[in-house]
């Protein structure tokens, strides 16, 4: 024997409407628009969108997509920070005195030192081991720290400067004498 079961077509209704509500309101209901990374990480890109953008929306992060509400007021302020951060990293060389180093060998020693954006490079640059690392500022300048550590007298110096880039530079005289000139390329 089968049973059947009576349904009201009011009471249908109303399941199906009210089951439709439910699925709605559980949606999130803010359209996003999606923004890939190319060479920044999406947590790399948060700190720099809390502090560029007043009034900023509710970011979602995930992986190297950032997902920003597509109705917020500054969508396009946005964007362009991104695309001027999310950017490879550029390469950077040091271009010293050849009084600068002191060779005592009949191996010449290059007057170059070889940087990338970002990155820490470490070097022997006559009695002092120095690390540097150079970081963006502008389209014509950049910020370089510079750690060094004297081996003669164990002295240790941590220093930044904003340097122009291809110009010639005649501070950090204790580190390089003649003077230096940092090329962006």
């Amino acid at each position: 024997m089968v049973g059947t079961w009576k349904t009201h077509f009011r009471y249908k209704t109303a399941f199906y409407l009210t089951l439709l509500s439910l699925l709605v309101g559980c949606a999130d209901s803010t359209p996003y628009t999606i923004i890939k990374l190319h060479f920044k990480t999406a947590e790399q890109m948060q700190k720099v969108l809390e502090h560029a953008v007043k009034d900023a929306p509710e970011y979602k992060f995930s992986g190297q997509t950032i997902l920003v509400p597509s109705d917020s007021k500054n969508l396009n302020t946005i964007s362009a920070i991104i695309q001027e951060v999310d950017k490879p990293p550029s390469a950077y060389e040091i271009v010293t005195g050849k009084k600068n180093v002191k060779s005592y060998s009949t191996r010449s020693i290059k007057n170059i030192i070889k940087l990338v954006e970002g990155k820490t490079t470490v070097t022997q640059l006559n009695d002092l081991q120095i690390e540097i690392e150079v970081l963006s500022a502008s389209n014509t300048t950049s910020l370089m720290n510079i750690i060094s550590l004297s081996v003669a007298d164990d002295t240790y110096q941590k220093n930044h400067w904003i340097i122009e880039h291809n110009q010639h530079q005649s501070f950090a005289n204790d580190i390089f004498p003649n003077g230096f000139i940092l090329i962006k390329y």
